[in-house]
């Protein structure tokens, strides 16, 4: 009788131990649905933060399009520049009175006529939006291909050098007029910047080949900074 009463007490003990064990992992098991849902709605929080700063990107970077649009609305078309909301606050001067001869980064002269005209109102235009602004690139842009160099890397390469100079060549004629220059030289200095992107950046057709005299060109680019208009969004939480 005295060894029944003995087992049965360590017959319960057992079960209590395990009954203990039970709820700790129970527990444990919802410590972590805890922290798993917590973490779900974190992430979820922060996708739909970065969708409200893409979405506020693409507004700002269209409603500078548009301000750009209205402005030249007439003269694009008789410039013959490239302007569309296809590649936004992409301005294209690859029409043929602008093309470089070719090898050479000397400014054609059709080119610097309507330069002279084209920036000034272009920085007015800009003015109000500058604290969204970036950059504002001036780019050289090529083609693929060189002469008859079969070598890609070559061809890249003498590309890239001469979408440099052109671009850099672009960059100091604008620098040169000091009126239209100087008066928005507060805020432009640091944004303003000459890049030579060779065949990086190449323009296709629609049946999806280079479009070779499309993709040789001058471009002025406006980048938004994305960082500024983020604070706006927090700011406005």
């Amino acid at each position: 009788m005295h060894g029944e009463l003995f087992q049965s007490k360590t017959v319960s003990t057992d079960e209590g131990h395990w009954l203990s064990v039970t709820d700790l992992m129970a527990g444990l098991m919802v410590i972590f649905l805890l922290i798993s849902v917590a973490l779900m709605n974190r992430t979820d929080i922060e996708k739909r933060a970065i969708e409200r700063i893409a979405v506020k990107i693409s507004e700002k970077q269209l409603e500078i399009h548009r301000a750009l649009e209205v402005e030249f609305k007439d003269d694009f078309k008789r410039w013959e520049i490239s302007f569309d909301e296809q590649r936004p606050l992409s301005i294209d001067f690859n029409a043929d009175r602008y093309k470089f001869t070719p090898g050479y980064s000397a400014l054609p002269g059709q080119l610097t006529l309507v330069l002279d005209e084209f920036f000034p109102r272009y920085l007015n235009v800009l003015e109000p939006y500058r604290k969204e602004i970036k950059a504002i690139q001036i780019e050289g842009h090529t083609s693929s291909g060189w002469n008859n160099d079969d070598s890609e890397l070559n061809a890249y390469y003498k590309n890239m050098n001469l979408s440099q100079r052109r671009s850099t060549r672009l960059f100091d004629y604008i620098i040169a007029k000091e009126a239209p220059l100087n008066k928005h030289l507060y805020w432009l200095r640091g944004k303003l910047s000459a890049i030579g992107y060779g065949p990086s950046n190449l323009i296709f057709s629609e049946n999806n080949t280079e479009d070779k005299e499309r993709s040789r060109r001058i471009s002025f680019q406006v980048i938004a900074d994305s960082d500024i208009i983020m604070k706006d969004i927090l700011e406005a939480q």
